[in-house]
Parts: C-alpha cells; sequence; structure tokens
C-alpha cells in the first residue's frame, strides 16, 4: 500500500477512547486505561497520535528518562496498516525524543513481528539481545538506535 497522509499531533484526553480500541485490537496483553492515562499526564513521555480526517488511526509512546529513550508503545489501526502510518509516528517521535536531547533509542518487540523489526531496521535501529518467551512462547528482541 501507499503512505497516506496524516496529522501527527500530541494525544490528549478525549483520544483515549479511540486508543483503547486500537490497543485492545492490537495486543494480546494491552495496556490499561489508567496506564495511558498515566503516560498522558507524565511529562518525560512524547505520546502522539496519527489521523487522518478526524480518526485517530494510530498513536505511539516514548518514555525519555535522562539520554535515553524507550519505545513504550506504537500502534495502528488494522485497516491502515501497511500505509506508511508507523513510519510517520517513529519518525516524528523520533524527530522530538532528538530535540530532547536523547541519545540513544531502545525497544522491544516479538520476534515475530516481522513488519514493525522492518520498521524499526530501516530507522538504523540494531538487536543488542533477546529475552526468550518475553510474549508468552516468542522471544522480545532488543533494538536500539543511536541518535
Amino acid at each position: 500500500m501507499k503512505d497516506i497522509p496524516v496529522i501527527i499531533s500530541a494525544c490528549i484526553k478525549s483520544d483515549m477512547p479511540a486508543i483503547l480500541e486500537i490497543e485492545r485490537a492490537c495486543f494480546k496483553a494491552p495496556y490499561t486505561p489508567r496506564m495511558f492515562e498515566e503516560m498522558l499526564n507524565n511529562p518525560a513521555v512524547i505520546f502522539i497520535k496519527a489521523e487522518t480526517g478526524n480518526t485517530l488511526i494510530g498513536y505511539v509512546s516514548i518514555e525519555i528518562i535522562l539520554d535515553e529513550a524507550q519505545i513504550l508503545n506504537i500502534a495502528v489501526a488494522e485497516a491502515h496498516r501497511g500505509c506508511g502510518i508507523a513510519k510517520q509516528l517513529l519518525n516524528g517521535a523520533l524527530s522530538q525524543v532528538a530535540a530532547r536531547g536523547a541519545g540513544q533509542v531502545f525497544l522491544e518487540v516479538d520476534e515475530k513481528n516481522f513488519p514493525a523489526i522492518n520498521l524499526y531496521k530501516t530507522h538504523g535501529f540494531k538487536k543488542i539481545s533477546s529475552r526468550p518467551k518475553y510474549y508468552g512462547e516468542d522471544a522480545a528482541i532488543i533494538m536500539k538506535l543511536i541518535i
């Protein structure tokens, strides 16, 4: 599919129902409403969304501690996958991470989530470790990007 234009902006409280809907559809162990509320209220977290029209179709959250950032979550509504939404979200988030002075970004991804792994690799992330059975039977791949 082709990249579609989206508006990338900060998440706000009224986005939570749409975010929770996407979260529950994307993950076996979804974050809770309270976890998202805490991220939204945490100044150390970059929490941005992608919208097309008036529809929220994806989000990313990244926590920054000193000079390190950790991608907490990135998700795109199923109907909009393969359209470059995750790439646009990641680009927007990484720009903000760099602007805040973080020099490295870490993440964990399911070893079988090949689209996500490929996205991260194209952005320069490198595998540094793994955690066996982190996602049930699947391992988590730990990746790192030096900005």
